[in-house]
């Protein structure tokens, strides 16, 4: 079984409230687990029903798998994304994305200063 830390994080990237979503295996399992979406999806729709803000991520490039964990995460967002908008932001190695409620008050704002900061490519 694999263990994995999840965390939520202030970012001082924006003047906006902003908070930054990571995960981390913490055992050294070698099989993948198919538990992981349902549980991330489930971790982060309770924190959007107690925070609604938005959130950022980067997929780690440790082993040089940012690419195709970028790629699961997108297909993860397609099928469980409904009340969401998310902005992909990747640039050479670095992959990226905002993940804004749609009700969220200053969404447009928010994703002009992503657009600006990091040079959004959607």
């Amino acid at each position: 079984m694999r263990v994995y830390e999840v965390y939520f994080t202030e970012t001082d990237i924006t003047e906006l409230p902003v908070v930054y979503f990571g995960f981390e295996c913490k055992s050294s399992a070698r099989r993948s687990d198919y538990r992981i979406e349902l549980t991330i999806r489930d971790i982060f729709m309770d924190f959007n029903a107690r925070c609604n803000a938005p959130v950022f991520f980067a997929c780690s490039s440790s082993a040089r798998s940012a690419k195709a964990r970028f790629r699961l995460f997108g297909k993860w967002f397609g099928k469980h994304g409904a009340g969401f908008e998310k902005h992909d932001y990747c640039t050479g190695d670095f992959y990226s994305a905002l993940i804004v409620p749609c009700n969220y008050p200053d969404r447009e704002a928010v994703v002009k200063l992503f657009d600006d900061y990091l040079g959004g490519q959607e």
